[in-house]
């Protein structure tokens, strides 16, 4: 059996060459371990596909592997909850209030966050420098650092030179 048939980056290279340059940059230019907020949704589907091809952790994975791991109902809710939040609202206090409980250093917006988030604006991110800054961005896929993040450069880098 060839080894490339078992390649999950080659896959979603295929499926979503957008997402899967955002995956590239991140392993490239990251160091660290930030927390990333990305669209939430069933299992074994194409949910978490940054935090699983980079190693990141997310504020919400898997629900029952979250579950299994010991995460509360409770827990469960509320990062739910932070995730339609910040790709749903257009409140910036409440955006801010659920980036800070998560203390999510960046909020991925592509393909996957569109279609899970009807009430998705993307425009919203780039409206409001003073919580979200763009640091890269391929196609339809754009990735934010959070105005708190020890990753933005203007509180000290954690990106490489």
């Amino acid at each position: 059996v060839s080894q490339s048939r078992y390649d999950g980056i080659k896959y979603l290279d295929s499926m979503n060459s957008d997402d899967a340059a955002l995956i590239k940059w991140l392993n490239t230019n990251i160091v660290g371990t930030p927390t990333i907020m990305e669209a939430h949704g069933d299992a074994y589907r194409e949910f978490t596909r940054i935090s699983m091809h980079t190693g990141l952790p997310t504020v919400l994975g898997w629900e029952h592997h979250s579950r299994q791991r010991g995460l509360g109902d409770e827990s469960v809710r509320a990062r739910k909850k932070a995730i339609m939040t910040v790709y749903a609202s257009d409140d910036i206090e409440q955006i801010k209030r659920a980036l800070l409980a998560h203390k999510v250093d960046f909020v991925v917006v592509g393909t996957v966050e569109r279609a899970t988030y009807r009430r998705l604006d993307p425009t919203k991110f780039d409206a409001h420098p003073e919580v979200f800054t763009e640091v890269a961005s391929f196609g339809n896929s754009a990735l934010y650092v959070t105005y708190f993040s020890k990753y933005n450069q203007a509180y000290g880098s954690g990106l490489t030179p």
